[in-house]
């Protein structure tokens, strides 16, 4: 056994569960009474050099510039918190970088997507992908209505949805963000907590 574990230092050690805050930056009373829109984002580079592929380092600039702008007004675009880069291996094809970010509304990511540095990134993906057609691009978008999720986390890191209102820098290394709204996860005891469908609110 390892005497000091350093990598438990931020865990949330116990079962903890997550739930969209209210407006104020509390908890709401019956979980699961916020609704929440999940942006899946990400690439794949078919070819020999992965990430150093040709086009990667002007597509991966536009990804880091997007974030910035969704943090830096977080409040205005409902942006609510992104998950680190996750990267998917498969045997004979280029490896997937994927982020799973979660917003307010879909009128607030229509609207960011629109308006923002990602509206360049698009304006530049249509001018120039014939140069590359070793990158794969793609997205998934859930509305999801309150009453339609629940979280469960044990001995974890924040992540995911868990990630919501947690300080910028603080826990998991800055791969947080505040957003605008007070921290989601709340420790799994009671009632209110105990289920699948109670952690949705119909109970």
């Amino acid at each position: 056994m390892i005497a000091d574990n350093q990598y438990t230092n931020e865990a949330r050690l116990g079962l903890w569960s997550a739930s969209v805050p209210n407006s104020d930056g509390t908890i709401p009373e019956k979980a699961g009474a916020n609704g929440i829109v999940c942006f899946v984002v990400g690439s794949q580079q078919n070819h020999p050099l992965g990430v150093l592929a040709p086009g990667m380092p002007e597509l991966g600039g536009y990804f880091n510039d997007i974030w910035q702008e969704a943090e830096a007004d977080a409040e205005k675009w409902g942006y609510l918190s992104r998950t680190p880069m996750l990267v998917g291996q498969h045997p004979g094809r280029g490896n997937y970088l994927v982020q799973l970010s979660y917003w307010k509304s879909l009128d607030h990511l229509r609207d960011f997507s629109a308006r923002s540095v990602h509206a360049d990134s698009r304006r530049w993906w249509e001018r120039t992908r014939k140069q590359w057609p070793h990158l794969g691009i793609f997205h998934e978008t859930y509305v999801v209505p309150p009453g339609h999720y629940e979280t469960i986390y044990e001995n974890l890191h924040p992540f995911g949805m868990g990630q919501i209102g947690l300080r910028k820098g603080g826990d998991d290394k800055g791969d947080s963000f505040e957003g605008g709204v007070g921290e989601a996860l709340v420790r799994a005891e009671g009632r209110r907590w105990k289920s699948m469908d109670s952690r949705m609110g119909r109970e």
